[in-house]
């Protein structure tokens, strides 16, 4: 992303948001925070967890970005103390992991969003848009309405179909009705189901994200639902499923399509 594309008026109604980030490379630290100045009047940064927590007690960011392995306290630990001070705020993890048991263990902590390392401008502004929405209604920063709905125009374009779609998406938000969303591959499917978690009343718990083709088809009842010690050969522990981990949450199957028929039943019948 280049500099002028991060200063798009797109982010101008963000600004006054507070961002906290955290991170213990010197280098990635000033450089990610040189550019989120460039949009946020208030970027505070941190060099590891326990300066992080401190500095979250004394100016009470609206949104958390911290890597994971730091010294003195990691990402992870230092999450958990701030979900247990003010659960509602949204806390993106920078990380290189993609390990379900890691996921899950985020999940339960109450971590809100995931951007891969190395990281990529565009997917840490985009975490940060998504996370603005619960951020906005809560904080009611000036012009409540008018913020929430520039938020949502930025993250799936500004157009007349858009406009209506953001509509059925605050509607269906507040139901607890489940919701199937049809579209081609890179439409924008997981970005319109995070959108209505957000801005559903189940906002404060879990959203998951279940990619159905990258799970094996021999482990995927295990990631669905878990398994106790010893029901199968090589199950040594307990394990917790993506179902479970999204209690009381959102969780969103992706292509859902490529389920066995077999697993699909038995997940009819969990949702049902």
């Amino acid at each position: 992303m280049t500099l002028d594309k991060l200063g798009k008026p797109d982010f101008k109604h963000l600004k006054s948001l507070h961002i906290l980030y955290v991170e213990d490379d010197n280098a990635l630290r000033e450089h990610m925070v040189e550019l989120l100045r460039l949009i946020f009047d208030h970027v505070c940064p941190a060099k590891n967890g326990k300066e992080g927590l401190e500095l979250f007690r004394a100016h009470s960011p609206h949104i958390v970005i911290t890597d994971i392995k730091m010294p003195v306290l990691d990402g992870l630990e230092m999450s958990a103390i701030i979900k247990q001070e003010k659960k509602s705020t949204p806390i993106i993890i920078t990380s290189a992991f993609n390990d379900t048991d890691y996921m899950i263990k985020a999940i339960e902590l109450g971590v809100d969003r995931f951007v891969p390392k190395p990281i990529e401008q565009d997917s840490l502004l985009n975490a940060i848009s998504t996370c603005a929405v619960p951020v906005i209604q809560e904080n009611k920063i000036e012009g409540l309405d008018h913020a929430l709905e520039n938020t949502l125009l930025n993250r799936l374009g500004n157009t007349s179909y858009m406009r209506k779609l953001i509509n059925r998406i605050r509607q269906v938000a507040e139901t607890n009705f489940s919701v199937v969303l049809q579209g081609e591959t890179g439409v924008g499917k997981s970005l319109v189901a995070e959108i209505i978690h957000e801005l559903s009343p189940r906002a404060g718990n879990p959203f998951v994200i279940v990619e159905i083709g990258s799970i094996p088809e021999t482990l995927i009842e295990s990631e669905l639902f878990g398994h106790k010690k010893g029901s199968y050969t090589g199950a040594v522990s307990d394990k917790k499923g993506f179902l479970e981990a999204a209690h009381r949450g959102t969780i969103f199957f992706d292509e859902i399509q490529d389920m066995s028929f077999h697993v699909q039943s038995k997940l009819l019948r969990a949702v049902e």
